[in-house]
Protein backbone atom coordinates (compact mmCIF):
# COMPACT_ATOMS: atom_id res chain seq x y z
CA UNK A 1 0.00 0.00 0.00
CA UNK A 2 1.02 3.39 -1.01
CA UNK A 3 1.96 5.45 2.36
CA UNK A 4 -0.46 8.70 0.79
CA UNK A 5 -3.07 6.10 0.23
CA UNK A 6 -4.00 6.90 3.65
CA UNK A 7 -5.18 10.23 3.14
CA UNK A 8 -6.06 10.08 -0.76
CA UNK A 9 -3.48 13.73 -0.68
CA UNK A 10 -0.43 13.33 -2.44
CA UNK A 11 2.11 15.67 -0.56
CA UNK A 12 4.05 16.39 -3.62
CA UNK A 13 1.05 18.02 -5.37
CA UNK A 14 -0.16 20.00 -2.74
CA UNK A 15 1.35 23.20 -1.63
CA UNK A 16 -1.76 25.14 -0.55
CA UNK A 17 -4.03 25.74 1.67
CA UNK A 18 -4.50 23.72 5.39
CA UNK A 19 -4.56 19.88 5.46
CA UNK A 20 -4.69 18.18 8.29
CA UNK A 21 -2.54 15.13 9.73
CA UNK A 22 -4.14 12.04 11.64
CA UNK A 23 -1.40 9.68 11.07
CA UNK A 24 2.58 9.51 11.37
CA UNK A 25 3.21 8.41 7.36
CA UNK A 26 1.43 12.15 6.77
CA UNK A 27 3.70 13.47 9.47
CA UNK A 28 6.98 11.97 7.45
CA UNK A 29 5.58 12.74 4.12
CA UNK A 30 4.32 16.32 4.57
CA UNK A 31 7.16 17.38 7.10
CA UNK A 32 9.91 16.05 4.40
CA UNK A 33 7.95 17.98 1.34
CA UNK A 34 8.07 20.98 3.66
CA UNK A 35 12.23 20.14 4.18
CA UNK A 36 12.63 20.43 0.55
CA UNK A 37 10.88 23.39 -0.28
CA UNK A 38 12.59 25.69 2.30
CA UNK A 39 15.03 28.36 0.29
CA UNK A 40 16.54 30.33 3.64
CA UNK A 41 15.75 28.69 7.03
CA UNK A 42 14.21 25.64 8.56
CA UNK A 43 13.08 25.71 12.42
CA UNK A 44 12.47 22.78 13.96
CA UNK A 45 11.39 22.20 17.76
CA UNK A 46 10.37 18.80 18.95
CA UNK A 47 10.93 17.90 22.89
CA UNK A 48 12.78 14.66 22.48
CA UNK A 49 12.81 14.61 18.39
CA UNK A 50 11.24 10.92 18.20
CA UNK A 51 13.04 9.03 15.54
CA UNK A 52 10.11 7.18 13.91
CA UNK A 53 9.78 10.72 12.30
CA UNK A 54 12.39 12.58 12.34
CA UNK A 55 14.75 9.90 11.68
CA UNK A 56 12.73 8.81 8.44
CA UNK A 57 15.26 8.49 5.13
CA UNK A 58 13.11 10.65 3.56
CA UNK A 59 12.90 13.43 6.19
CA UNK A 60 16.93 13.00 6.40
CA UNK A 61 17.28 13.05 2.59
CA UNK A 62 14.81 15.94 2.71
CA UNK A 63 16.83 17.90 5.15
CA UNK A 64 20.19 16.78 3.98
CA UNK A 65 19.21 18.06 0.64
CA UNK A 66 17.88 21.40 1.43
CA UNK A 67 20.80 22.22 3.68
CA UNK A 68 23.28 21.38 0.96
CA UNK A 69 21.39 23.62 -1.87
CA UNK A 70 22.67 27.22 -0.92
CA UNK A 71 25.40 29.43 1.24
CA UNK A 72 22.72 30.90 3.10
CA UNK A 73 20.56 27.47 3.92
CA UNK A 74 19.89 26.84 7.59
CA UNK A 75 18.67 24.26 10.05
CA UNK A 76 17.65 24.98 13.55
CA UNK A 77 16.81 22.19 15.43
CA UNK A 78 15.69 22.64 19.22
CA UNK A 79 14.80 19.93 21.62
CA UNK A 80 13.91 19.83 25.66
CA UNK A 81 15.18 16.27 26.20
CA UNK A 82 18.68 15.80 24.62
CA UNK A 83 19.21 12.60 26.54
CA UNK A 84 17.46 9.84 23.91
CA UNK A 85 19.60 11.69 21.33
CA UNK A 86 22.82 11.39 23.17
CA UNK A 87 22.22 7.58 24.40
CA UNK A 88 20.84 6.57 20.54
CA UNK A 89 22.28 7.20 16.78
CA UNK A 90 19.44 9.20 15.69
CA UNK A 91 20.27 10.27 11.69
CA UNK A 92 19.29 13.56 11.69
CA UNK A 93 21.97 14.17 14.80
CA UNK A 94 24.48 12.47 12.53
CA UNK A 95 23.92 14.88 9.28
CA UNK A 96 23.78 17.74 11.96
CA UNK A 97 27.57 16.53 12.87
CA UNK A 98 28.45 16.40 9.30
CA UNK A 99 26.89 19.93 8.48
CA UNK A 100 27.44 21.36 11.34
CA UNK A 101 28.22 24.79 10.19
CA UNK A 102 24.60 24.66 8.32
CA UNK A 103 22.58 22.89 11.12
CA UNK A 104 22.78 24.10 14.20
CA UNK A 105 21.46 22.11 17.45
CA UNK A 106 20.63 23.18 21.18
CA UNK A 107 18.98 21.73 24.26
CA UNK A 108 16.50 23.83 26.75
CA UNK A 109 18.25 23.97 30.21
CA UNK A 110 16.42 21.08 32.37
CA UNK A 111 15.02 23.97 34.78
CA UNK A 112 13.65 26.36 31.71
CA UNK A 113 10.89 28.10 33.40
CA UNK A 114 9.45 30.24 30.20
CA UNK A 115 7.04 32.96 30.81
CA UNK A 116 4.09 33.02 28.56
CA UNK A 117 5.45 30.05 26.69
CA UNK A 118 2.35 27.40 26.47
CA UNK A 119 2.15 23.87 24.86
CA UNK A 120 5.64 23.34 25.17
CA UNK A 121 4.55 19.38 24.23
CA UNK A 122 3.81 20.39 20.68
CA UNK A 123 6.50 19.89 18.24
CA UNK A 124 6.82 22.45 15.09
CA UNK A 125 8.20 23.13 11.69
CA UNK A 126 8.65 26.42 10.31
CA UNK A 127 10.11 26.72 6.74
CA UNK A 128 10.81 30.40 5.62
CA UNK A 129 8.63 32.74 6.14
CA UNK A 130 5.09 31.01 5.16
CA UNK A 131 5.67 27.21 5.38
CA UNK A 132 4.56 25.43 8.59
CA UNK A 133 3.64 21.41 10.24
CA UNK A 134 2.43 21.22 13.74
CA UNK A 135 2.10 18.29 15.74
CA UNK A 136 -0.83 19.13 18.68
CA UNK A 137 0.50 16.60 21.22
CA UNK A 138 3.46 14.77 20.95
CA UNK A 139 1.49 12.01 22.63
CA UNK A 140 -0.60 11.14 19.22
CA UNK A 141 0.30 12.00 15.57
CA UNK A 142 -2.59 14.38 14.99
CA UNK A 143 -1.37 18.41 13.74
CA UNK A 144 -1.72 20.05 10.35
CA UNK A 145 0.26 21.50 7.41
CA UNK A 146 0.28 24.34 5.91
CA UNK A 147 2.72 25.84 3.06
CA UNK A 148 1.31 29.26 2.79
CA UNK A 149 0.67 30.53 6.00
CA UNK A 150 2.48 33.66 7.25
CA UNK A 151 0.68 34.07 9.50
CA UNK A 152 1.09 30.76 11.76
CA UNK A 153 5.03 30.87 11.02
CA UNK A 154 5.24 34.09 11.82
CA UNK A 155 3.68 33.46 15.32
CA UNK A 156 5.46 30.63 15.62
CA UNK A 157 9.13 31.85 14.49
CA UNK A 158 8.67 33.98 17.06
CA UNK A 159 8.14 31.14 19.87
CA UNK A 160 10.93 29.47 18.15
CA UNK A 161 13.40 32.56 18.20
CA UNK A 162 12.23 33.16 21.92
CA UNK A 163 13.01 29.48 22.53
CA UNK A 164 16.19 29.32 20.75
CA UNK A 165 17.46 32.02 22.84
CA UNK A 166 17.62 30.17 25.93
CA UNK A 167 18.67 26.98 24.18
CA UNK A 168 22.15 25.50 24.62
CA UNK A 169 24.58 23.91 22.76
CA UNK A 170 24.46 19.58 23.23
CA UNK A 171 28.34 19.14 24.11
CA UNK A 172 27.74 15.22 24.07
CA UNK A 173 26.83 15.51 20.41
CA UNK A 174 29.00 18.16 18.69
CA UNK A 175 31.70 17.39 16.80
CA UNK A 176 35.31 17.15 17.69
CA UNK A 177 37.50 18.71 15.19
CA UNK A 178 41.55 18.29 15.00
Amino acid sequence: MDQFELTGVNPAETTQGLLILEALSTFTAFGSQLASQCRSKLRIYSPDLPSHFYADELFVDACSSFARSSRRSSIEILVQNAQPLIENYHPLIGLQKRLSDKIKLRVLPKDFDPENVQKLDRAFMVGDDSKILLQHSSLEWKGFVNFDDRANAKAFSQKFDYLWQYGEPVIELQRLGI
